[in-house]
């Protein structure tokens, strides 16, 4: 499959996403890394609802094909339950702007290893509104993909750190950052 990145496009996932999304939630490659501590699956159905969710979801799409998932929450109120930074982001937060975190999968097996991750990200922080200054991103350690993918689009490592709870709790992670050029 030839990936052509001005065919990379994104949609708000909506409630007629419903099904193919729990549908890449249970795929083995997706569960490997993702955090299921906290029920994806509830908090992406809330979101449909039009609750208050921690996550914005994000269908990526290369020729109106969906293909990925996208997260981004803002990293000032990370926290879920709490709504307070978490500790290890604050040095890596933009002061004259929004941070966003952000994950990524590709769900369709046919999309792997195709390199469409990499451009699907670069593609998706231009889309962004202005206010958006940074983007960070905290892939286990051993999430050696991940990392790669995140580096080639631009991200640099900035901290390591382990998480305290959750399906990752003990587990080194890279924080990786992406400060968006000034227009």
């Amino acid at each position: 499959m030839a990936m052509d990145p001005e065919k990379i496009t994104f949609k708000k996932a909506a409630k007629t996403d419903k099904k193919l999304v729990h549908e890449w939630l249970d795929k083995p490659h997706i569960q490997e890394y993702w955090d299921k501590s906290f029920k994806i699956g509830d908090n992406f159905d809330a979101f449909l609802k039009g609750s208050k969710s921690h996550f914005e979801y994000w269908i990526c799409l290369h020729n109106k094909e969906p293909f990925g998932l996208l997260l981004t929450s803002d990293a000032a109120h990370p926290d879920p339950k709490t709504k307070e930074v978490l500790d290890h982001l604050v040095p890596w937060l933009e002061q004259d702007g929004k941070t966003l975190i952000i994950d990524f999968a590709i769900a369709e097996e046919p999309f792997l290893g195709q390199h469409f991750a990499s451009e699907t990200l670069k593609k998706f922080v231009t889309t962004q509104d202005p206010s958006v200054k940074a983007f960070l991103a905290d892939p286990e350690a051993k999430n050696e993909k991940a990392t790669h993918v995140y580096e080639e689009a631009g991200f640099v490592k900035v901290s390591t750190f382990i998480r305290g709870q959750g399906f990752f709790k003990g587990k080194p992670h890279y924080l990786l950052k992406l400060k968006i050029a000034s227009q």
